[in-house]
């Protein structure tokens, strides 16, 4: 079961959610256009690990796309009340109870504006299969040449966007060739 906090104008630090509710308008531009950027952490024993770095790789994609920066002392708080109520997580061969806290900030609508929410979910029981069993992954090439992209910052080079369906693409490659991941 997923936790969801909302951050809006009256619940700054967030609120509470029903996941099962639609709490998404049909236009906004994160969900049309993939207009908007995420960050994902594990939390091990409810406390995300290495939260400065997440919050801060979350603000330079932010930047990166104009949308506006996000409020990190509000978000530590809505992470926290996520974790708080969230399912009990799978418990780990070190005995730390573990969940997957996602950051997402959307674009919106024209009328409403940018958006936030986190996700707080019990890690999947094939994240600690995959640490046991181990990850089979292929090498498959870029397409082109990374080196080239920071001269083009339309390209939005380093930036975590929800624009993710060419990853999703070559996850799709990689699985129908038995493999679980890529590596360019």
């Amino acid at each position: 079961m997923t936790t969801v906090v909302m951050l809006t104008e009256d619940h700054p630090n967030g609120v509470l959610v029903d996941a099962s509710k639609p709490l998404i308008n049909i236009e906004d531009q994160g969900l049309t256009r993939g207009d908007g950027v995420f960050e994902t952490m594990l939390a091990a024993n409810r406390t995300v690990r290495k939260l400065d770095m997440h919050l801060s790789r979350l603000t330079n994609s932010a930047r990166m796309l104009d949308l506006p920066a996000p409020n990190q002392n509000a978000l530590t708080q809505a992470i926290e009340l996520g974790l708080k109520e969230a399912a009990e997580g799978p418990q780990t061969v070190l005995g730390s109870e573990e969940h997957v806290v996602k950051i997402i900030i959307s674009r919106g609508t024209a009328e409403e504006g940018a958006h936030s929410w986190i996700t707080v979910a019990p890690a999947p029981q094939s994240t600690l299969e995959q640490r046991t069993n181990g990850v089979k992954a292929l090498t498959l090439p870029r397409g082109h040449d990374p080196a080239e992209d920071g001269s083009y910052p339309w390209l939005l080079t380093g930036a975590k966007t929800l624009s993710y369906a060419l990853n999703m693409a070559v996850l799709r490659y990689a699985k129908k060739q038995g493999a679980d991941d890529v590596i360019f």
